[in-house]
């Protein structure tokens, strides 16, 4: 009597459980319109309740497995209409009949609550107390609940695959148009790793989603052909950030060439204007035209100089990194 409530209350509650998970797939997770930032957080909810799913086979198989030994115990509530197998629980002998404990024999009449009417194998027939028979497994009944369960735990299982590709679905087309988004300055503003990560993860999660529903599928094969686009986006982007990349260095190789030569002629300013510092004063007009001359052309020297740093400036300010 133990096993066959704890049977059936355990069915019972897998059945409930399954039901609202169930209508928790069909209602959470089947929109039409997943917005793309909560995709992620949706795979994770789904990952969960695979687990508790799987457990939930368990369970169900378990239940499968243990229908088969419950005994009928409605069946002695229920009058019958065709001989059944029961057996003694005790041994019996009274009133000409005469039962071994565990020996079998037929139920022809339960019409009786408190005696039921049985036939032995060797033919004798005679009352026996109800309490002293037990009808055997298996009970039909809760086989069929184990069989319902079992298909019930299947329709689980492919709603939940259905549900599961579709938000990855979701997911993929969001990581496609975030691809078709990249110009060269996004792309060159990503760290190189980052981006081949984000092409990478992409073209994993579209390629494993069409060899799980096949290219027959009119999305799947919208989805290859979106993931060939991308890719076409993904490779030219890489030629030009290398291109960009090369020409970056010729550029900084020829501004570090001009600092090393505005360097030099710094040096030597520096020694000619220490020179004109410490000549003396002149001490006539030839000498002090001479000495203005000098230092006009200093002037213009420094000048063009000063013209040639800001220039410089300006170019390793926008040769900088992004």
């Amino acid at each position: 009597c133990t096993e066959y409530n704890t049977f059936f209350e355990e069915a019972q509650h897998c059945e409930q459980w399954m039901a609202r998970h169930s209508d928790l797939l069909q209602n959470r997770f089947s929109s039409d319109n997943i917005p793309g930032d909560q995709t992620q957080v949706l795979l994770t909810d789904l990952q969960a309740l695979q687990d508790q799913i799987r457990e939930y086979d368990r369970r169900v198989s378990s239940l499968v497995v243990k229908s088969q030994d419950i005994i009928p115990l409605k069946l002695r509530s229920q009058r019958v209409t065709t001989s059944i197998r029961v057996r003694a629980l005790c041994a019996y002998h009274q009133q000409g009949m005469s039962l071994q404990r565990g020996e079998e024999c037929f139920l022809t009449n339960n019409s009786q609550r408190t005696k039921w009417k049985v036939k032995t194998k060797t033919g004798l027939e005679g009352f026996v107390p109800s309490a002293c028979l037990l009808i055997p497994a298996p009970n039909q009944e809760a086989i069929d609940t184990a069989n319902r369960l079992k298909l019930q735990h299947d329709r689980l299982s492919g709603q939940w695959k259905t549900q599961q590709r579709k938000v990855r679905l979701v997911a993929v087309f969001g990581a496609i148009r975030q691809v078709r988004a990249w110009d060269l300055k996004k792309f060159m503003a990503m760290d190189p790793a980052q981006r081949e990560a984000v092409w990478r993860a992409l073209q994993h999660d579209g390629e494993k989603l069409i060899t799980e529903c096949g290219t027959s599928d009119r999305e799947m094969s919208k989805l290859a052909e979106e993931l060939k686009q991308c890719e076409q986006i993904y490779l030219e982007l890489c030629q030009a950030a290398v291109a960009r990349e090369e020409r970056h260095v010729s550029t900084a190789h020829i501004i570090l060439q001009r600092v090393e030569a505005v360097s030099r002629d710094l040096t030597i300013t520096d020694q000619q204007l220490s020179t004109l510092l410490h000549r003396p004063l002149p001490q006539n007009n030839l000498a002090v035209q001479e000495s203005f001359r000098s230092y006009r052309e200093f002037q213009l020297k420094f000048d063009m100089q000063e013209n040639e740093i800001k220039s410089l400036q300006k170019e390793v300010k926008e040769l900088s990194p992004r």
